[in-house]
């Protein structure tokens, strides 16, 4: 046990935790890029800036049309792309150069 300069032993200062309230719970599961730093803040537990981090990053990468892109391109056929892309208003080439063309199944 630690002691102070007089001999009276040290106590460790009271340690206070913090619950995510219901109002900080809803406004990280529907905002977590403003309302997750919030846990960083003293008293949070470990695990509930850690939940949140990981929140704020998945819901990040969900955001990022790079990601939606890359799973369309992965799951629909080429001509369903140039159709996508068509309404986009890209391609346009392709796609009449596809209606032009005789498809075979």
């Amino acid at each position: 046990m630690n002691t102070s300069t007089n001999g009276t032993p040290l106590e460790a200062p009271p340690t206070s935790t913090r619950k995510v309230g219901p109002a900080l719970a809803g406004g990280i599961l529907l905002m977590p890029y403003i309302f997750g730093w919030f846990t960083l803040r003293k008293g949070y537990s470990v695990r509930a800036r850690t939940v949140s981090m990981m929140w704020i990053a998945g819901y990040c990468i969900g955001l990022n049309p790079a990601v939606h892109d890359e799973i369309y391109n992965r799951t629909h056929t080429p001509a369903e792309q140039l159709a996508r892309n068509a309404r986009k208003g890209g391609f346009k080439s392709e796609v009449q150069h596809l209606q032009t063309c005789k498809v075979s199944r």
